[in-house]
């Protein structure tokens, strides 16, 4: 049976009104998610030049979506482009595919393994916070979402290969800095309306920096396996 709240009509945004909210959160994405939300709607249907999106606020709507009736939704066209950057893994998969990686992961992801990352986490943690003190005492200039770009990177590569990161592997964090700077250009402005086969600088270097993240990953992967790490 549905809830009282799943029966109430849905709000419609007419066209300009939607225009408007989309150059908003073009702009500034999550400023325009609590604009949205603070209308008091439970949810909106807006319009876009080439897609309808119905944004969800109400829990009774949302339950269902990520909970209940997973299977009679599909992921979003923004995720699913991220498979040509990603790969089809976890975020980007769906159906049987991701039930078996979901599968093929949940060791990792078990509480007593994840509780064996901690002291990692914490060395790492330490590590940077202590360079940062250094650069602070010595009046350096502090790039907080760098170090805390590197301190994900330590972490990741220590707690999935168990080793140190490299030089080389520190240019992922660059390379994927690149990459998301790209990717926000690329989806957030005309240059998404072109199709996928049009030639654009931007894809190139998004082309580009996926493949060089790919060859420090494959390195790390046979290293491990090679038992060199």
């Amino acid at each position: 049976m549905n809830s009282p709240a799943a029966e109430r009509p849905i709000a419609r945004l007419g066209i300009r009104e939607s225009l408007g909210v989309l150059t908003r959160f073009g702009r500034d994405p999550l400023a325009g998610l609590n604009e949205l939300a603070a209308r008091g709607e439970r949810a909106q249907r807006i319009f876009a030049l080439d897609m309808r999106i119905l944004m969800l606020h109400d829990p009774a709507l949302i339950g269902p979506v990520l909970l209940n009736q997973g299977n009679a939704f599909v992921k979003d066209r923004f995720t699913r482009n991220l498979e040509g950057l990603l790969g089809q893994g976890l975020l980007t998969s769906a159906g049987e595919l991701w039930k078996r990686q979901r599968r093929m992961i949940a060791p990792s992801l078990s509480p007593k393994q994840i509780a064996s990352y901690a002291n990692s986490m914490v060395d790492r943690t330490e590590e940077i916070a202590a360079k940062l003190a250094v650069r602070k005492d010595s009046a350096q200039r502090v790039d907080v979402h760098a170090a805390l770009m590197e301190l994900t990177l330590e972490v990741v590569v220590e707690t999935l290969f168990g080793a140190r990161m490299t030089h080389a592997d520190g240019e992922v964090g660059e390379l994927i800095e690149q990459i998301m700077n790209d990717y926000v250009l690329l989806v957030r402005s005309w240059r998404r309306m072109l199709p996928e086969w049009f030639p654009q600088p931007v894809r190139r270097r998004i082309n580009r920096s996926s493949t060089a993240i790919d060859a420090i990953i494959d390195r790390l992967v046979a290293e491990k396996l090679a038992g060199d790490l």
